[in-house]
């Protein structure tokens, strides 16, 4: 029995919010959109809570950005399906695109296979995850984690954390400024009551009196909650933006003014706290002046340059940190590119075992063609010598024996060198065909159709079996099904296959006969495709079929998400079941 409940199953009509809230409820997150889940590490955790101990957590990038590492987080869930039986396939070629209807169905799947799995055991999310790489920047419950699902600070040029918090006239650091979130930008006091409030602010600490160097550092503060504020009017400028185009796409642009209202708080609050930094200078000024002791002075004017050193110091370790990136995505091609030359050198060393294979198999058959004479030519030998002397007819019967041993011998050396030869011939490998070869040692996959939507069904239809690599490049020959038996099975030559080799995928392609006037054409309908991997793992037996989606021509080999477009809600189960030699 399958894992997956199928497409009407209630599992697939729990609506986005619900999964939301369950997600986050579990996992102490605060995860806004479904695409978020496209990073994997959610799904590794919710695995883990089913299967504790069986999910190495420490490989899991929690802060996940490039498909690499998405596709690594991916891994440890296919791998305990893998373990435990269950035959669900992750489409992790789908869901590391984040786009929301792949992610949104594989989350309903997942609810309900943990449901159904879960024991009720408390699940310690946020301590599972504590201390793993990445794992500050998920936003947990309650305003924990390192942003990694907070506000953005890139859309207005701030850098989080370069406001440093002000200090109070004491000297101490004063509690960071307290602001209440808003619901909706609609609902803030107007920038420009807020600008004039500053303003005035601005405008009583110039009548106060400094030292030059106080009003250098005046002046700077002064820049910055300039600097604030213009990009507070950039801000509300593209708000405007996003409002236009808000009433062309509702969904798409109220998303993007969520995140806009959020980056507007954030900047607002950094203001904020930046005319409160001036207002401690302020009155740091009013001390400085208050003293005649030059060092004070010089002692300030060391710690503005220490900070200014820090800040630089932070970013050329950003940039250091990208440059290492950037560096180690360009080796990881170079590594690919290797790769890629040596699996052609080893296809040519192959190429010329087969050569040398196929000479020694002539050897061995003129040998035996030799021996076979000789064998004869040492029987009549014998039948004179016995009829000349009965004494030797032991001795010739002897050298029979070893005749015929060697004959043996080679017998066996021909018969391993073809097996080698067979091995090392990968023409036939993915071929299909319409009865299986009675060759002993080939590993063949029997595929039928067990049953079809009925507005793709009919006696006039063909079912068309190919297989192809991961580019689309169709490996061995295709073969379809006879006239008014789409029913009948179809045979794959095996080749060897592995975890770490690229994927491969067999598409079944339903064709309908037309005839014509000379001639009968034949013409696409629609068309379904399953990866060779999951089915040489989980399908064994012809009684257990795999439910697949068809989708509209024409058959697109490359499984363009953006070409392949669903035949309505019209499946095909295909049954497969693996044979060793020969088929029975």
């Amino acid at each position: 029995m399958s894992d997956d409940p199928g497409m009407m199953s209630g599992a697939y009509f729990v609506g986005k919010r619900a999964l939301l809230e369950w997600a986050n409820e579990f996992l102490g997150t605060e995860i806004k959109k479904v695409e978020e889940f496209s990073t994997g590490w959610a799904h590794c955790q919710l695995v883990d809570s089913l299967f504790p101990g069986e999910v190495n957590l420490s490989k899991v990038v929690f802060d996940a950005k490039t498909e690499y590492d998405m596709v690594r987080n991916f891994k440890p869930v296919q791998a305990i399906f893998t373990k435990h039986k269950i035959k669900k396939l992750v489409p992790v070629d789908r869901l590391i695109k984040g786009k929301y209807q792949d992610n949104f169905e594989f989350l309903q799947w997942m609810k309900s296979f943990h449901d159904g799995r879960y024991n009720g055991e408390p699940y310690d999310a946020v301590g599972r995850r504590s201390g793993k790489r990445g794992a500050k920047r998920v936003k947990n419950r309650g305003g924990g984690g390192g942003g990694g699902g907070g506000l953005s600070t890139k859309k207005i040029g701030v850098r989080k954390g370069s406001v440093s918090r002000p200090l109070s006239r004491g000297g101490k650091k004063s509690p960071a400024p307290k602001t209440k979130p808003t619901p909706s930008i609609r609902a803030r006091v107007s920038v420009d009551t807020k600008r004039t409030s500053s303003a005035s602010r601005l405008t009583s600490m110039e009548e106060l009196p400094g030292s030059p160097r106080g009003k250098k550092e005046y002046g700077s503060s002064r820049e910055k909650a300039k600097q604030l504020e213009a990009q507070v009017e950039e801000l509300e400028e593209e708000k405007a933006q996003l409002e236009k185009q808000r009433e062309e796409d509702a969904e798409k642009h109220d998303i993007e003014l969520k995140e806009l209202e959020e980056s507007l708080a954030e900047a607002q609050m950094e203001r904020d706290q930046a005319l409160e930094e001036v207002n401690d200078l302020k009155f740091k000024m009013e001390d400085m002046v208050s003293k005649t002791d030059l060092e004070a002075s010089a002692s300030s004017n060391k710690d503005l340059e220490s900070a200014k050193a820090e800040i630089e110091e932070k970013l050329a370790k950003v940039q250091g940190d990208l440059k290492a990136e950037n560096q180690s995505l360009m080796d990881r091609l170079e590594d690919s590119k290797m790769t890629i030359d040596s699996k052609n050198l080893e296809i040519e060393e192959l190429k010329l075992k087969q050569e040398e294979m196929a000479e020694d198999l002539d050897k061995a058959r003129k040998a035996e063609t030799k021996t076979t004479l000789e064998l004869n030519n040492t029987k009549k030998d014998a039948d004179n010598k016995a009829k000349a002397s009965a004494d030797n007819l032991a001795d010739l019967e002897a050298k029979l024996e070893a005749a015929q041993a060697k004959i043996q011998t080679l017998q066996d050396e021909t018969a391993k060198a073809a097996e080698g030869v067979l091995a090392l011939t990968p023409m036939v490998w993915w071929s299909v065909m319409l009865s299986p070869p009675d060759v002993k040692g080939l590993k063949i996959l029997k595929v039928a159709l067990h049953s079809m939507d009925e507005k793709s069904s009919g006696d006039d239809k063909h079912l068309v079996c190919t297989v192809v690599d991961d580019a689309g490049k169709i490996v061995g020959a295709s073969c379809r099904t006879p006239p008014n038996a789409i029913r009948a099975p179809l045979y794959i030559i095996l080749g060897d296959v592995k975890e770490t080799d690229p994927a491969l995928y067999i598409f079944f392609t339903i064709k309908h006969a037309k005839k014509k006037k000379k001639m009968v054409k034949m013409s696409e309908i629609a068309y379904a495709y399953m990866e060779v991997l999951p089915i040489l793992n989980f399908y064994k037996s012809m009684d257990n079929p795999n439910v697949m989606q068809l989708y509209k021509k024409p058959a697109d080999f490359t499984r363009d998400p953006d070409s392949q477009k669903a035949f309505g809600k019209n499946t095909m189960k295909i049954a497969f079941e693996m044979l060793e030699g020969k088929a029975n």
